[in-house]
């Protein structure tokens, strides 16, 4: 895994992703829906460093110890100079070097740096949607907080499916999952009635 992720930074770098990502031997690049989009994988990198973090609360390792302590090494590396011994970020190496489990974690930190650059964004917005029985992150080109809320709770209460890109339920095109999608707007509608009926039921809203 620590060679393939390796290789998966010096891709993004250098810019090679696209073409060679199929290459690479990791088993959640092909959980992604769209092995070439770079946000997709920026979610994928941050959750899977932020399981790391929440499995292990104990030591004093963190994201953002380690992204300082990579800004600080290509600086040193710059300018040709050590860390002194007694220094926080000499103490962080130690601590990094003494489990075998650091090394993969120290490379996603990278590649979720890397992923910042490209994406020009520290965090990227998307959906979480259950489909055919399986959670599935979709990438918006528009990002709406109350769309989000809505398909994560209307896909967790029935069942939809796939097809040709497109999410349906029961045959019936719901949404639209391919890579660019249009924009999206959610809007609330209310059926008053229109007769003089006298009835418990005075409007209905969907």
């Amino acid at each position: 895994e620590v060679l393939n992720l390796l290789l998966l930074s010096l891709m993004l770098d250098f810019g090679f992703y696209e073409q060679h990502v199929g290459l690479l031997n990791l088993p959640f690049l092909q959980d992604l829906q769209h092995k070439g989009d770079t946000k997709e994988l920026q979610v994928e990198i941050a959750n899977r460093i932020y399981d790391f973090d929440r499995k292990n609360t104990s030591d004093s390792v963190t994201r953002s110890r380690v992204q300082e302590l990579i800004f600080e090494t290509s600086h040193k590396f710059l300018i040709n100079k050590d860390f002194p011994v007694q220094s926080k970020q000499f103490k962080l190496i130690q601590e990094l070097n003494s489990d075998p489990m650091y090394q993969s974690y120290v490379l996603l930190v990278k590649l979720y740096m890397s992923l910042c650059q490209i994406n020009k964004s520290v965090e990227v917005d998307y959906y979480k949607i259950r489909l055919d029985e399986e959670f599935r992150i979709i990438i918006p080109n528009n990002f709406s907080k109350s769309t989000s809320e809505y398909l994560e709770e209307i896909t967790m209460c029935y069942t939809f499916a796939e097809r040709e890109g497109m999410m349906t339920y029961d045959d019936l095109p719901v949404f639209d999952l391919r890579p660019h999608q249009p924009q999206i707007d959610l809007y609330k509608i209310r059926f008053d009635s229109a007769t003089s009926i006298n009835s418990m039921v005075k409007c209905v809203e969907i």
